[in-house]
């Protein structure tokens, strides 16, 4: 985002640029580019649209200097400026992750071990059903690959 201010060869022309309130836990800064000295608006903190669906920032610009020598007049001026946050699909996550299960031998077939709970930050704006799936391949591989590396290590194989 840029907030546009003449271009300046000298000191009464420079601009600087600063928010002043609506940004309390810092996502925004703003710099002015010494070549074009636009006020640039850069994000510092990643945003969250179900934390802050928007700002609503007070900037101010002042001179760097008196626009010429005798005459009073104001070396700064507020301007607000919204920025707007678009929502994104973010996926479920696991609260837990990864899960320790530990059961005893013998347990009969059947039996639950365990309860999975998945959380979808997006869950309440558009209204998404979160599916489970075991995917045993994945499983398989890695009880593959450690037990070849336990082999491997007690030089069995």
């Amino acid at each position: 985002m840029f907030i546009q201010a003449p271009c300046s060869t000298t000191p009464g022309l420079d601009v600087e640029a600063l928010i002043i309130s609506g940004d309390p836990t810092g996502h925004f800064t703003i710099r002015t580019d010494p070549i074009t000295n636009d006020g640039m608006v850069t994000v510092v903190k990643p945003v969250d649209f179900e934390m802050n669906r928007a700002f609503m920032l007070t900037v101010v610009v002042s001179n760097q200097a008196h626009l010429a020598n005798g005459i009073q007049s104001s070396l700064q001026s507020t301007a607000g400026v919204t920025i707007s946050v678009k929502d994104v699909n973010e996926p479920p996550y696991f609260p837990t992750n990864p899960k320790q299960i530990r059961f005893e031998e013998g347990v009969p077939t059947g039996t639950s071990l365990t309860t999975f709970s998945a959380s979808d930050p997006d869950r309440l704006q558009m209204q998404q059903i979160i599916r489970y799936s075991m995917h045993t391949v994945v499983s398989y591989c890695l009880f593959s690959f450690l037990a070849e590396l336990i082999l491997n290590c007690l030089n069995i194989v």
